[in-house]
């Protein structure tokens, strides 16, 4: 597949995620009376960042994989792009959580560690008791729709408001209704519509995504929308999207300073790997050390920003230098990826 341009406002977006989750759940679990970007007018800002994670994940997608020539590439892609460094690094915390609890199957039914090899504990852990140490719901929810991606491109092909009827009926069940058991905010449809959303921006681009009027726009908007009171998953819903059009818009401007551009690059480049190991990293800091002195958390919160990005960076290296570059890798890459068109 030929290579296409790196999109500037993305690259941003993904970093400022990145840290911006790394701030949300410190402030969660920090026993500070000051929190930032932790509750913003009822909303919580880790609902707002989750969906710019799936906005971010729908327009990526879409932008790089319009057309899916073969399926097995494409699955095979998404493979070992999610799960290789996700095993990684839950095995690390596995063996840690064996050694501090000293039980095998510290997280009972051994069967339920099945649902962590496929990644969906923590999409699945708002009802069942699993194995979940990192990833987040949100990683359960992506690799459904990821599964779904294929069949979604081919209705939007077939028509362009498939996709849109079937996610309105969806929203009204979700809201006027109990069918569904899960939250709104995780439920697929919302997660879904997300996902949707990116790929949308991603399709009218150079209207939504490259003008300084839309983001100028979107800020607008998404401080209206702050202070209005309505449904609070809705609310964070349509204050992500917001946030997305604004951080890809600023993007593309900041991204054109030579030093910022750097940063952000390098931290969009491990993103992935910060989202799956900060939540943990805080968790075993905080257990031993949780001040509640905003003057001291706040060095505090700096240095596990740093020592989560050098731990992703690390733990990238391994996976890229490493099991990349194995023979079973090397082997599968051959199988699947024979003709690299893709």
């Amino acid at each position: 597949m030929e290579s296409k341009k790196r999109l500037d406002g993305i690259t941003f977006a993904r970093a400022f995620c990145a840290i911006g989750i790394i701030i949300f759940h410190f402030f969660c679990h920090s026993h500070s009376k000051i929190k930032f970007f932790f509750i913003i007018k009822n909303c919580s800002w880790g609902d707002i960042l989750v969906t710019v994670f799936f906005a971010i994940s729908g327009a990526v997608l879409y932008y790089n994989y319009e057309n899916i020539t073969n399926l097995n590439k494409y699955y095979y892609k998404r493979w070992k792009t999610i799960y290789i460094p996700f095993y990684i690094c839950y095995c690390i915390f596995f063996i840690e959580k064996l050694i501090l609890s000293k039980k095998l199957f510290w997280g009972g039914n051994p069967i339920r560690i099945l649902l962590s090899f496929l990644g969906i504990d923590g999409y699945l852990s708002y009802r069942l008791s699993t194995y979940y140490l990192v990833g987040e719901w949100f990683l359960g929810a992506i690799i459904l729709i990821y599964l779904l991606y294929p069949v979604i491109c081919l209705l939007i092909k077939k028509n362009q408001l498939i996709i849109p009827i079937v996610l309105i009926i969806g929203y009204i069940i979700q809201y006027l209704t109990n069918f569904f058991k899960i939250s709104n905010f995780w439920n697929l449809i919302t997660c879904l519509g997300s996902f949707y959303f990116g790929i949308l921006c991603i399709r009218n681009r150079t209207i939504i995504l490259e003008k300084f009027l839309s983001g100028l726009t979107a800020i607008i908007l998404f401080l209206i929308v702050l202070i209005l009171d309505f449904n609070i998953s809705l609310k964070a819903q349509i204050l992500g999207m917001l946030l997305f059009i604004f951080l890809v818009v600023s993007g593309n401007y900041l991204l054109k300073i030579s030093l910022i551009n750097a940063i952000i690059t390098f931290i969009s480049g491990i993103s992935f790997y910060i989202f799956l190991i900060q939540h943990q990293i805080i968790l075993n800091i905080f257990h031993f050390y949780n001040p509640g002195n905003f003057i001291v958390v706040l060095p505090l919160l700096c240095a596990i920003i740093i020592l989560t990005i050098i731990l992703s960076k690390v733990i990238q290296f391994i996976t890229v230098k490493f099991i990349y570059t194995s023979k079973c890798i090397q082997f599968l890459d051959e199988k699947f990826l024979i003709d690299n068109k893709e």
